[in-house]
């Protein structure tokens, strides 16, 4: 394969060098009827972490507070690159020209050079799920905070195996965070059912009903995401680059796809053998899965050890 852009290994803060993309538009509620809303989705290039912002529209104007308050959550970015394919691009080319003195004040520059951007996975998902179902502001606005920190606690890779060691994006913003986020264990409510507040029982049918929302975007989610890695994967064996097919190896840590398991949880296993796989669960149960439902991390440790290993020792970061 092509080594990787600078962009994506370069050591560098968290939203140093950033992929830009606005998703929309998405119909909300209001007094006045219905409006559009956008939702502007960031995405690091190193931690792969994520962060999402509503925009009113997609003016240069309105464009300024969603960088803006970005910013005030994620520092100034370096590097901001947007997709040269987008539907927006004549629109990221204006808030470009209208902003360039703020933008080159704080030292950033903006392209529109990605072929191929890393998060269509995400925008997708989230298309799915808010298109379904009418919210308002505050709903959108929860749901889309909710949904970046589902995105956050997806696991990269991992430092160690019975420890649970897993790495996360979030890990870099704020490390071994645990968002507690609620799960809707037993409602039988329909999914994009709307309810009005004005009994006692109607605020617990209201919080139920967005639970569900946001675990019918986990269980889409999920899928897409799962989906991209094993293709990814076979993108990698079709390389003509490509000498040896990249298959599970034995011990590699794997993610293990489990239907049941909540939302916002991943299991990770050991891959002992090929084909039907006897895999080792972290709690040290063996079980026999087919290799179907097991899929290689989202940053691959075992080709890493590969490729390093003739690399010279790099100097400690602090003595």
């Amino acid at each position: 394969m092509p080594s990787l852009p600078e962009t994506r290994v370069k050591r560098s803060r968290t939203f140093e060098q950033v992929g830009l993309d606005y998703m929309g538009p998405l119909s909300v509620k209001s007094i006045t009827g219905l409006v559009k809303r956008w939702i502007a989705l960031f995405m690091s290039f190193t931690t792969r972490a994520v962060h999402l912002e509503m925009a009113g529209n997609l003016s240069a104007e309105n464009f300024l507070h969603v960088l803006r308050r970005f910013i005030a959550r994620r520092e100034y970015p370096k590097l901001i690159l947007s997709d040269n394919a987008n539907q927006f691009q004549l629109i990221f080319k204006t808030i470009m020209e209208e902003n360039a003195n703020f933008l080159a004040t704080k030292g950033m520059v903006w392209k529109n050079n990605i072929p191929r951007a890393p998060w269509v996975v995400d925008s997708l998902a989230l298309r799915r799920v808010i298109e379904r179902k009418l919210l308002k502001k505050g709903e959108l606005i929860t749901l889309i905070v909710e949904i970046e920190g589902i995105l956050n606690t997806r696991p990269l890779t991992y430092v160690g195996f019975g420890d649970y060691g897993i790495i996360r994006p979030i890990d870099f913003i704020s490390p071994m965070a645990s968002l507690d986020l609620p799960i809707n264990y037993d409602s039988d409510q329909d999914e994009y059912t709307s309810y009005t507040i004005k009994t006692k029982d109607k605020p617990v049918k209201y919080w139920t009903s967005t639970l569900s929302t946001l675990d019918v975007f986990w269980k889409l989610w999920k899928e897409e995401y799962l989906i991209s890695l094993r293709e990814r994967t076979q993108r990698e064996l079709t390389s003509p680059r490509i000498v040896e097919k990249r298959i599970l190896h034995e011990n590699e840590i794997v993610l293990l796809n489990e239907p049941k398991v909540p939302r916002g949880v991943w299991k990770l296993a050991r891959d002992g053998k090929i084909r039907r796989a006897t895999i080792q669960l972290p709690n040290g149960k063996q079980i026999d899965r087919s290799i179907n439902m097991l899929y290689h991390m989202e940053i691959d440790a075992t080709k890493d050890r590969e490729e390093n290993v003739d690399d010279e020792p790099e100097e400690p970061i602090a003595q």
